[in-house]
This record gives structure tokens, C-alpha cells and sequence, in this order.
């Protein structure tokens, strides 16, 4: 029976998980959003983006950004209440996560380096459907699925010329993903079945982007990006365990009895990450304006299902379209705290990497966020908010309704600065 058809008799009740989206039970589990603090707030736009104060780990071509003898470091966090809309049900969920804990420092004239971990995925459901069975018996099945990958990155950013940076990330990826299936029988008697499947992940993937600055009049720029996110093949150990437990009573007590019917451990075929491509462009008017777009595609068709098979879900090409704003009314205010704190703003639009019954599943979201400045520091704490929609209930079945709230951190230090006065 499909997932989604299940998640409509019994949507899932979760707090304080990573997700707890129905639609995570397929591939992977639900994709993170790679982007940081300030690009959050912006629609996600990255590609294009240069930072000086901030890490974008998007496209490591913006590291050389960095200032000499500067250190920045940030750690961001989320959290996610979402209402699902299903065959004239509804629910409700709450979720936390950490998004992303990152440090870069120059290393040499145009060269800089950085490195964190970031969530890749993250799969988190529960589900559970009632059968009649003669004899006026009952079957209930429960689907639960739980895990994340995590992705460790470390890259550098190299200026080859005054306006053109090219840069690379090497990332570790490791975790667990788990999904289990539990037939329960009504009956006493009956023997209740269960199906544990793990899977362990584990392999290295590279990521290199450029970005072309072009500067136009009055200090104004135009910064061209482009990523490729190269094919990853991550080595998978799966563990399946079948078995049956019925319980007997002797006396006053009643004892569990455990029956292996299957299991085997090893490993299988690689999980395979689909090439990547991506372009951006961002224009710029120093400390006042900035103004970008992104476009990112990733073909999954290809892909191999790892978890619970659904005839239902095919795997397709991933797009992702954003822009965003920001806005700082006065950078270098001396009476207007407000005045130099940056306003954001931005849209984005997704495909998701499947289909269900050939239809895409489609993510609409609104951004908006604050930069505020810390008092006699380049460091910045970042609030934001998202709106967004996911599925629909006439298409896949499910549709989902989130707000989401971002906090983030960019603390920023000189290193290997000899202070005069202390």
C-alpha cells in the first residue's frame, strides 16, 4: 500500500524531529536546504552571492572574498511547524533542526579557506493503516522511517584573476537511514511481523564553482557564478531483518517470543548523487542594494530506490528557482541603530527529485529576514521567516503548509592583529 495512501488515514504527529514529512520516506529522505543565514532570507539565492563577512558554502568560489586577517565563523538553526492537508484531514507538526555550524579564514592574498557540517537529508515519518480480516479480525501496518545524512564539508576559494575566483569543496557524507514496517494482528495468538531495514551511508563527493566579478559605474557590480556538483557514489551497508514475535503467558506473566525469519547484512549497490548545475548572478551596490537570482537542476531519474518501494514514485530532474532582495537603508548610521540594519526579502520555487502518479511535486515559498548588526563588531545575527506550500491534495495527495523560522550567527574576528591598546 503506498505511504501517501496511508499517511491520509493516519498523518503523523512529531515534535522536535529533524522532519516529519510523509514525502521523506522516498529516496534519500527530504533534501536540506544548503543554503546560509543571510541567503535563507533571500529566497536562497546563492550562486552569485559574495560575501565578505558571511560563508557561503554554495559555491566556494566566494571564499576568496574573505578579508586578510579575518576569521569568520557561524552556526545557524530552524524550526518548522507544518500543517498537512489530506482527504479533508488535518494535522499538525513541529520540528528543530541545526542547520549548519561553519569557520573561514584567509590563508593567503586571494586564497581562502573554509570548512562545517551541514544536513544532506533527513528522513522522519509515521503511518499506520487498519485492515479487516475475517473472523471480524483486524491487521493494523505502521510505517516508520527515521535518519539523516550529514555532509562535512572543506573547500577553498582561489582568485586566478583580479575579478575571476574559482573554488572547491570536498565533502564527507555519512549517516543512517532507517525504515521499518510492523503488522500488528489484532488476535492475541497471532504472530505480529516486523521489517527492519537500515541503511549506512558513507562516501566523499567534490563541488567547484567560479564566479566573475564585473564592476560597473559608481562602484557598482555584476558577480556571474556557476556550480557543478559532481556525481557521488556513496558506499551503502544494509541491514534487513525480518522477523515475528508473538507473546505467551505462564501464570502471571507474559513473555515475548522472537522468531527470525530472515536477515542479512552487506554491502549493495552504491547510492548514486546525480550531477548538479547551477547558475547565478548577483548586482551590487556596496553596503546599500543587493539584488539575485539562482537556477539549480539536478537529474535524478536514474536513481535507485534505497528504502520502502512505491510502483507509485518515479524519480525525476530536481529545479530550484529563486531570487531574492536586500536592502540597507544606512550602513554606517551613527544615530539609527535601524538604519543599518539589512531588510531581506525573496521567492523560490522548486521541483522536487520525484513524481508521484507522474505528477511533480511542487514547492512555492515566500522568504523574509533581518541582518542585525552587533554594536562595534562586523558580526551579524540573521532572522528570518519562510512561508511555503508543498504537494497538493488533488495531485500527490498531500499537501503541506509550513512556517519556517531561521536564526543564524556570522561572528566575525581579526586574526594576527596586534592590538596597541587592550
Amino acid at each position: 500500500m503506498s505511504i501517501i495512501m496511508v499517511c491520509i488515514t493516519n498523518l503523523s504527529k512529531a515534535q522536535n524531529n529533524n522532519t516529519s514529512s510523509p514525502f521523506s520516506v522516498f529516496g534519500v529522505g527530504e533534501l536540506s536546504n544548503y543554503s546560509t543565514g543571510r541567503s535563507n532570507t533571500m529566497g536562497g539565492t546563492s550562486i552569485g552571492m559574495r560575501f565578505r563577512d558571511q560563508i557561503n558554502p554554495v559555491n566556494p568560489a566566494s571564499y576568496s572574498a574573505r578579508d586578510s586577517m579575518s576569521m569568520v565563523f557561524e552556526m545557524g538553526f530552524s524550526g518548522k511547524q507544518t500543517r498537512f492537508v489530506a482527504n479533508g484531514s488535518e494535522n499538525n507538526t513541529n520540528d528543530s533542526n541545526f542547520d549548519y555550524i561553519a569557520l573561514s579564514f584567509r590563508i593567503h592574498d586571494g586564497i581562502a579557506l573554509a570548512f562545517g557540517l551541514q544536513p544532506y537529508s533527513n528522513k522522519g515519518y509515521s503511518a499506520s493503516a487498519t485492515q479487516e480480516l475475517v473472523n471480524s479480525n483486524q491487521a493494523t501496518t505502521s510505517y516508520v522511517g527515521d535518519g539523516s545524512i550529514t555532509k562535512f564539508f572543506m573547500g577553498t576559494g582561489v582568485k586566478l584573476m583580479k575579478n575571476l575566483s574559482l573554488g572547491v569543496n570536498a565533502n564527507y557524507y555519512f549517516g543512517n537511514l532507517s525504515d521499518q514496517t510492523v503488522t500488528d494482528i489484532k488476535d492475541p495468538t497471532a504472530a505480529d511481523t516486523y521489517n527492519q531495514i537500515t541503511n549506512r551511508i558513507r562516501g566523499i563527493g567534490f563541488e567547484t564553482g567560479l564566479q566573475y566579478q564585473l564592476n560597473l559605474k559608481n562602484n557598482k557590480q555584476l558577480v556571474l557564478g556557476a556550480v557543478v556538483n559532481l556525481q557521488s557514489n556513496l558506499k551503502r551497508e544494509a541491514e534487513d531483518f525480518r522477523y515475528s514475535q508473538t507473546y505467551v503467558s505462564t501464570g502471571t506473566s507474559t513473555t515475548a517470543v522472537i522468531d527470525t525469519i530472515s536477515y542479512s547484512k552487506g554491502d549493495r549497490n552504491d547510492v548514486k548523487i546525480p550531477l548538479g548545475l547551477g547558475v547565478g548572478v548577483s548586482y551590487i551596490n556596496p553596503d546599500k542594494l543587493t539584488i539575485a537570482a539562482d537556477l539549480f537542476t539536478q537529474d535524478w531519474s536514474s536513481f535507485e530506490n534505497i528504502g520502502l518501494n512505491n510502483a507509485n514514485v518515479q524519480y525525476t530532474r530536481k529545479t530550484v528557482a529563486s531570487a531574492g532582495v536586500e536592502w540597507i537603508p544606512e550602513k554606517f548610521s551613527l544615530k539609527n541603530y535601524f538604519k543599518r540594519v539589512s531588510y531581506r526579502a525573496g521567492v523560490k520555487m522548486e521541483n522536487d527529485y520525484f513524481t508521484y502518479n507522474n505528477n511533480n511535486v511542487r514547492t512555492y515559498a515566500v522568504t523574509a529576514g533581518f541582518g542585525f548588526p552587533i554594536a562595534r563588531q562586523r558580526s551579524t545575527l540573521n532572522v528570518g521567516i519562510e512561508f511555503g506550500t508543498k504537494g497538493s491534495v488533488s495531485n500527490t495527495l498531500i499537501k503541506q503548509d509550513y512556517t519556517k523560522l531561521y536564526i543564524s550567527f556570522a561572528l566575525h574576528d581579526y586574526w594576527f592583529f596586534k592590538r596597541k591598546i587592550e
